[in-house]
């Protein structure tokens, strides 16, 4: 298997996108312009009447019934003529509440099949409608960076004029305000990413990359005062790429923690998730009675900033408590492990809350697996027992509820373990949880080795090859993972023998 690893790092104004309002008269009835403001679109390779566009390769989906539930970002409805000019170019208005600067503009059209606009018109304005910056470009690529710094712009006007294939409408589903840089091959020496879930969410684990950049170009100099170092804001995103025989993988969006020059020419990177970003900010905090879990998830990730999006199961569950003042990671946590959610967001931009799977993924054989793997007996837990709060007029009731093992061995040491600090846990859903805690902890077979990754992700239910012709099946916790050194992890399997 051939392997590649890619990372964008984007030198973006952060707050642009969710400050902007995107709008096209020239556009599709069934796109949605705001999507324009997400990044990570899925976008498919539906065929349309386009010329030479739709091939009988198997790779096109048919145009689906209802568009309206897929990703697309801008779509004219104008196509352009033979000669690839639009007779009424496409213009594309971007309005702001505050104002923004940036180094430029990258565009990224439809990668998939490789059609993009060839000539545009950017027009930046300022404060009074002003006109700040009028720009021609020529993009000879699917992603292209307008390269033009703009500061304290309010609003922005594209015009579109020609494709680079004839007949052809224009694609454009992800715009960024900033330059995206992109680093692969000899320029990345190592890049490791640790992915980590927590099946009961009693922590919400933190998902990092670290990679060591080589680069001769002093711009990458902590010491440059016109270096990028300089123009990273809060929340810089990377995002993560594995090629895998030629076939691109998504990794996931990081955020910058650390910068090293370990000398002149190499950079040491330590990155994190977003729910590591949602450990640095803080959550005022509320009292709740009878209310839906969605409610208090919606009101944590609005305050935070962050995207996501959660099981609708688990989101009607209602909940009564307390959540003090404390980080929107501690808040979601409470929430999640009162529901039995699991929070991760691995190869995604945004968080995902969702149940413990029941459907099996995948089979992990001895034909994937490194020499030493470990298989490990986990402690026995007899019990647990779980205080329920019970808060009226702001003084708690507390009262414990337990499930115990009803067929313990002679000679076998009770060990019941104990949960009191979970402060969205009330009399109504005590018993519930304590019962999902005592199930996990019945999963006690943990097995860890290396593996050759395919397409295996923490949360998934998978079966692996153990001792003796048996197998393991359980959910991936970890997954430690070689992006350079041939898409090797380090895994970790928690459950059970597979009768």
């Amino acid at each position: 298997m051939r392997t590649k690893t890619a990372i964008s790092f984007g030198l973006v104004d952060v707050t642009a996108k969710p400050d902007s309002i995107f709008i096209a008269d020239d556009k599709q009835s069934f796109v949605d312009m705001q999507q324009l403001k997400y990044d990570e679109l899925e976008i498919r390779k539906f065929a349309t009447l386009e010329k030479d566009y739709f091939r009988l390769d198997g790779t096109f989906e048919l145009f689906p019934d209802d568009p309206t539930e897929h990703d697309f970002g801008l779509w004219s409805s104008s196509m352009s003529e033979g000669n690839g000019e639009f007779v009424n170019p496409v213009m594309l208005t971007i309005e702001f509440t505050e104002l923004h600067n940036s180094l430029g503009l990258t565009f990224t059209f439809h990668e998939a099949t490789d059609d993009y606009c060839t000539a545009m018109n950017v027009r930046w304005y300022g404060t009074s409608n002003s006109l700040l910056s009028n720009m021609d470009f020529n993009p000879g690529s699917t992603v292209y960076f307008a390269d033009n710094a703009v500061e304290g712009y309010t609003k922005i006007i594209i015009t579109f004029y020609s494709t680079n294939k004839p007949y052809r409408y224009l694609k454009l589903p992800q715009l960024d305000f900033g330059q995206i840089k992109l680093f692969s091959g000899r320029d990345l020496i190592n890049a490791n990413i640790l992915e980590e879930i927590d099946p009961i969410s009693s922590e919400l684990r933190i998902n990092t990359l670290n990679f060591t950049l080589y680069s001769e170009d002093a711009e990458f100099s902590i010491l440059n005062p016109q270096g990028i170092f300089s123009r990273l804001q809060q929340k810089q995103p990377l995002k993560v790429y594995e090629y895998l025989d030629g076939v691109k993988k998504k990794m996931g969006t990081y955020y910058l923690d650390e910068w090293e020059n370990e000398d002149e020419y190499n950079i040491n990177m330590s990155t994190i998730d977003l729910v590591g970003v949602l450990d640095g900010t803080n959550f005022a905090g509320g009292t709740y009675s009878n209310v839906t879990a969605g409610f208090i998830i919606n009101e944590i990730m609005m305050s935070a900033n962050a995207e996501y999006e959660f099981d609708e199961g688990l989101g009607s569950k209602m909940l009564s408590g307390l959540i003090p003042v404390c980080t929107h990671r501690e808040a979601l946590q409470q929430v999640a492990f009162a529901i039995g959610g699991i929070v991760d967001c691995s190869r995604t931009h945004k968080i995902k809350i969702y149940p413990m799977p029941t459907v099996l993924s995948g089979h992990i054989g001895k034909d994937r697996k490194f020499e030493g793997h470990k298989l490990k007996l986990k402690p026995l837990v007899t019990g647990v027992e779980v205080t329920a709060h019970n808060y009226v007029n702001g003084e708690d009731n507390p009262r414990i509820f337990g499930v115990y093992s009803t067929s313990l061995a002679p000679g076998d040491k009770e060990n019941i373990l104990k949960v009191e600090e979970a402060t969205l846990v009330s009399n109504s859903n005590a018993l519930e949880v304590a019962q999902r805690v005592y199930d996990y902890f019945q999963m006690r077979h943990q097995n860890e080795g290396e593996i050759l990754l395919q397409n295996e992700e923490c949360g998934q239910i998978v079966t692996i090859d153990s001792l003796h012709n048996q197998k393991i099946k359980g959910i991936v916790e970890k997954l430690d993972i070689d992006l350079t050194g041939g898409f090797i992890a380090a895994s970790t399997i928690t459950g059970g023998l597979l009768e």
